[in-house]
C-alpha cells in the first residue's frame, strides 16, 4: 500500500534498505491530571445509547483510572487491581516497581525522587499512565 515498486533479478544484488526509525518509546501526555496516590487497574465505562434507548457497560482490565495522577515525594502510592487478570507495574525508566498484583489485590510504590514518571504494566504494554511526583 506504500505504492513501492520492487525489482528483482535472479543473481543479481540489491541493497536492503535501511530501517525505519524506532516508534517513540515516550507518548506526549494531555488530558486531566488528578491529585491522587490511590490509581485503579481495570476500568468500567458505561455508555449511553440516546438513540437505541440503551445502556452499555464495558469492563476494561487493562485500563487505568486516572492515567494521569500527581503526588508528592515519598508518598506510597498504591494501584488496586480490580481486574481479572494480574498486573505488575514498572516505571519506564526502571526506578521503580509494584510487583506482582493480583487481582482483587492492592501494590504500592514509593518514589521519593520528583519528576515525571511513565509507568506500564510488564505483562501488557499496551496499559500505560503518567506519574507526577512533585
Amino acid at each position: 500500500m506504500n505504492r513501492s515498486v520492487w525489482a528483482f533479478k535472479l543473481g543479481g544484488t540489491v541493497a536492503p534498505r535501511p530501517a525505519p526509525p524506532a516508534p517513540p518509546t515516550v507518548i506526549g501526555w494531555t488530558g486531566q491530571v488528578q491529585n491522587t496516590s490511590a490509581i485503579t487497574l481495570g476500568v468500567v465505562q458505561t455508555f449511553n445509547i440516546v438513540s437505541a434507548n440503551r445502556q452499555l457497560t464495558w469492563a476494561d482490565d487493562y485500563g487505568i483510572a486516572p492515567t494521569r495522577a500527581r503526588t508528592t515525594a515519598g508518598t506510597a502510592v498504591t494501584w488496586k487491581n480490580t481486574s481479572t487478570v494480574v498486573h505488575t507495574i514498572v516505571a519506564r525508566d526502571g526506578s521503580w516497581t509494584t510487583g506482582a498484583i493480583q487481582p482483587g489485590a492492592t501494590g504500592a510504590a514509593t518514589v521519593t525522587k520528583t519528576g515525571t514518571y511513565e509507568y506500564t504494566c510488564k505483562d501488557h504494554p499496551w496499559s500505560v499512565g503518567q506519574l507526577i511526583v512533585e
